[in-house]
């Protein structure tokens, strides 16, 4: 009787009023009971902030550290989202944050299932940590890792002698091909041009980073889940079909992949195993690597005394495994780029109720950490828009890890959950930026277009950021890495 009366439209908006209704119950219901709940365990009422406030102030990073400066000034708030939490957020101060990255009840697990944990490959399952990183630190040992630096400045040789003299590239797809072919060269040796082209394809589609940056995505996960699983499936059946070639051509070299089949080759899921460690350590940090190596780049070329510093120091450098362990500079530039482009989300689920400061959390709420707005907070960063190596050096030395220990610095790879390739990611990142530096001069025409926030992972550019280089002449053809003086105009 009643749809006969009502008109499509109208009977639309009454199930969106009565939904929005049921919602604002919900949420008075369930705040309530969150309330009782903190009472209950003794400890001073979170301060509440509108979710569609916070989500107003993704303006700018500037605007976010606004917002929660005027609406969080205890270092805690309850953000009032309308679906699943509750959800609390961390800000400015370090107790608090150091409690977030240290606290045993806050699983950093089942805090990212909320989003993209849920959607992960779930192969090799019953494989444990310490077995995985035992694996790591046979594949990763310093002594393999110089020998690695060597391998991809030869490879970045031949890479570089296929560019042409000059020309435009866009810089981000460039480093990110340029990574991933160092990369697999690394665990998996030498491969034909058409399966790396086949790798690339599907790596890029399994890329985390290219869906969480998707504000679709970030609201709903479950809809890139296909897609992803698809190109997951076609990589594995990529890596299990070379692992049968090594092992019929009986291929001695010594790589991830002959370290995987020495330590798992008898166990019923040993290609599950396989798959999981390499992409574990290969595909997933990749991700990263390439655009923390791309602002580095751009970074150079946009600071003139940075570029000259760096240029100094790699005069007395003649092989790539030289640039892992004297280059502070370059050590300091990599913190420094790394905080300002890590704007990410940091996610912890309470496992049991977890005190922060004057406040208790009950169990099962989910607790988040701007890295970004910590990042750009003068008070701990000062003039936190410039770029400043300098300020992670002392007595002409790296300094970061200090103010990682004082939770000042909360970058990709700091923490007690860093990637698992990150012995690999310095490595790599070094390598390249050293060698693009010492063979190409390099200048970018316009500034990059950033968008004001990026839930998670390293900050990319919303439209291509494109490089004009021009190669530089070598000393010898021996492959240094001092590039040769500039003709005299």
């Amino acid at each position: 009787f009643v749809p006969a009366m009502l008109t499509s439209t109208e009977i639309v908006a009454l199930c969106g009023g009565g939904l929005a209704l049921a919602l604002v119950v919900s949420q008075l219901v369930k705040k309530h009971k969150q309330d009782e709940v903190i009472r209950q365990l003794g400890g001073e009422p979170v301060p509440t902030v509108s979710f569609s406030q916070l989500v107003a102030s993704f303006k700018s990073l500037k605007s976010i550290v606004s917002f929660f400066e005027s609406s969080v000034p205890t270092g805690l708030a309850r953000i009032d989202f309308p679906f699943g939490g509750p959800f609390y957020f961390v800000y400015k101060d370090t107790e608090m944050i150091k409690t977030f990255h240290t606290h045993p009840a806050l699983d950093f697990r089942k805090g990212y299932e909320l989003f993209i944990g849920a959607h992960q490959p779930r192969e090799c399952e019953s494989m444990t940590e310490q077995e995985f990183l035992g694996v790591l630190q046979k594949a990763l040992s310093p002594d393999r890792l110089g020998e690695y630096a060597v391998d991809m400045g030869g490879l970045l040789d031949d890479l570089i002698a296929k560019l042409p003299e000059e020309g435009d590239l866009d810089l981000f797809p460039f480093t990110y091909e340029l990574v991933v072919r160092m990369v697999l060269n690394v665990f998996v040796g030498p491969l034909p041009e058409e399966t790396i082209t086949r790798l690339l394809k599907h790596m890029l589609k399994t890329d985390l980073e290219q869906y969480v940056s998707n504000p679709i995505h970030f609201l709903f996960p479950f809809l890139s889940y296909p897609v992803r699983r698809y190109h997951y499936s076609k990589v594995k059946a990529i890596i299990t079909q070379l692992y049968h070639e090594r092992k019929t051509t009986g291929s001695s070299r010594r790589d991830l992949l002959s370290i995987c089949a020495e330590r798992f080759e008898s166990r019923p899921d040993f290609l599950d195993t396989l798959f999981f460690n390499v992409w574990a350590t290969v595909f997933a940090a990749s991700t990263n690597q390439f655009a923390a190596t791309a602002w580095l780049i751009y970074h150079s070329a946009t600071h003139p005394t940075f570029s000259a510093d760096v240029t100094e120091q790699m005069k007395s450098m003649t092989s790539p495994e030289q640039c892992l362990d004297s280059f502070p500079l370059l050590e300091s530039a990599l913190r420094e780029v790394l905080r300002k482009a890590t704007q990410g989300l940091a996610i912890r689920r309470a496992l049991a109720p977890v005190q922060f400061g004057p406040h208790v959390i009950p169990a099962n709420s989910y607790v988040m950490f701007f890295h970004g707005v910590f990042h750009n907070d003068e008070r701990t960063f000062p003039d936190p828009d410039s770029f400043i190596p300098d300020r992670f050096m002392k007595d002409g030395r790296s300094d970061h890890e200090s103010l990682v220990k004082q939770f000042k610095l909360q970058v990709f790879g700091s923490g007690r959950h860093p990637c698992t390739g990150m012995r690999l990611a310095p490595v790599i990142i070094k390598v390249l930026f050293s060698t693009l530096h010492a063979r190409l001069s390099y200048s970018f025409p316009d500034a990059p277009a950033l968008p004001a926030f990026q839930p998670f992972g390293v900050l990319r550019p919303t439209r291509p950021l494109i490089m004009h280089f021009r190669k530089k002449p070598l000393v010898s053809a021996s492959g240094s890495l001092t590039p040769a003086p500039a003709p005299a105009p």
